[in-house]
């Protein structure tokens, strides 16, 4: 799936702010830690978990934690 498809279908779902962030920079980066995200959208941790949360439930995201780090990147099947 090219990027303009993985974007037109992640338009779709999501129509917030903080979620287009996060989908931005996991575009750009792959694998990115919860801080770090927090630091990149200039929120709180809590509050991109929290979106991040909604995004795994819809599929489009999978949270993983690894060396005690919880990691967000895109899951899309195409």
């Amino acid at each position: 799936m090219e990027e303009r498809d993985i974007i037109s279908y992640l338009s779709q779902i999501f129509q917030d702010e903080l979620k287009w962030c996060i989908i931005r920079h996991l575009i750009k980066n792959g694998k990115v830690t919860v801080k770090d995200l927090a630091r990149l959208c200039n929120t709180t941790p809590k509050k991109v978990l929290q979106a991040l949360n909604e995004m795994e439930e819809k599929g489009a995201v999978e949270i993983t934690i690894e060396q005690g780090r919880q990691y967000a990147q895109l899951r899309i099947h195409g």
